[in-house]
């Protein structure tokens, strides 16, 4: 395989096979350095002697303390390819999501970035994760966090639906900026994820759009998430909607439920059967579960949690709960 010094000497020849640096050199003159010059230089720039390459992005985040979920100390800084800028005062960008730092100029190859702590903090720089990068344009990250039990995650789960059991192949899964779909059985395999993150999404054709909750958030190691459950799209005309337990969450000081995690648990092994983040402003939650004896919980910060048993006994009778969070 010819180099490029190979490549540079083989282009730099004359018609008769004569090296033209032998020849200007014979010629001499004032102009044979700025001659030589020149040539290099593009004969350099053909062989990619540039370097470079791949494109730059501008990557925005926002910044929160995992033990509060609030914002972080004043002074705390964020790095991407060695590039520094101090976290500030939250803004939005065009898509009205929130962000506390932005950084222009990262090259699309850049896999990771860290948090680093203010002068004198207790805390520990973090290093987090990134999605893969186009070669332009603005990318957002999410939420990334620092503080106790922060770094990288790894999670494993697998997607079935609600009604039959089934594994469901081809369901987008998206847990913070990162998306993978669902193998045959149903499973995901996330190898790299912001720890604490505490919800994700999934997608499907033929089945609705479920915000999923991870309680407890995302730990800095191997995450079991379990079986997440998905059902058709919702009817409101009982009992033949895809559901068999419903209800709706209400906020003491009439705020707006969204964002509020509700769970099921079995009632027998507190073991986590299926969740969801409610995403409307009405409040309204609903879950297509087997027959028998749950915890239904709902949490939001800020407010007391909700515990309450329920027993589903047939598949035809909707249970309705509903959920009044107070402070």
């Amino acid at each position: 395989m010819k180099t490029c010094r190979t490549v540079i000497f083989d282009r730099a020849r004359n018609q008769s096979g004569e090296n033209v640096f032998a020849t200007l050199s014979r010629k001499g003159g004032r102009e044979f350095g700025f001659i030589i010059f020149v040539l290099l230089a593009t004969l350099l720039a053909s062989c990619g002697g540039g370097g470079g390459g791949g494109g730059a992005v501008t990557i925005q985040g926002l910044v929160k303390r995992s033990d509060t979920r609030g914002l972080p100390d004043n002074g705390t800084s964020v790095t991407l390819a060695g590039k520094t800028v101090q976290v500030a005062g939250v803004r939005q960008n065009a898509s009205g999501q929130d962000y506390n730092f932005e950084v222009v100029g990262v090259p699309s190859t850049t896999t990771e970035g860290r948090i680093n702590p203010p002068q004198g903090s207790s805390d520990s720089a973090v290093t987090f994760p990134l999605p893969p990068l186009p070669s332009s344009g603005t990318v957002y990250i999410g939420e990334v966090y620092i503080g106790p039990d922060t770094g990288i995650a790894r999670a494993t789960g697998r997607v079935v639906s609600a009604e039959t059991g089934q594994p469901v192949q081809g369901a987008k899964v998206t847990i913070g900026a990162f998306s993978i779909l669902t193998t045959q059985t149903g499973s995901f395999v996330f190898e790299r994820l912001v720890a604490q993150t505490d919800k994700g999404t999934v997608e499907a054709a033929g089945f609705e759009k479920k915000v999923f909750a991870i309680d407890p958030p995302l730990a800095p190691r191997d995450n079991d998430l379990g079986e997440i459950r998905i059902a058709p799209p919702v009817s409101n005309e009982p009992p033949g909607g895809p559901y068999n337990l419903r209800g709706t969450v209400t906020l003491q000081g009439g705020d707006s439920p969204v964002g509020t995690s509700v769970q099921l648990l079995d009632a027998d092994t507190q073991a986590q059967v299926d969740s969801m983040v409610v995403t409307q402003p009405s409040g309204e939650f609903h879950f297509w579960v087997p027959l028998g004896r749950y915890i239904l919980k709902a949490s939001r910060s800020g407010y007391t949690p909700f515990q309450q048993e329920v027993t589903l006994t047939a598949q035809n009778q909707p249970l309705t709960v509903n959920v009044n969070l107070t402070r």
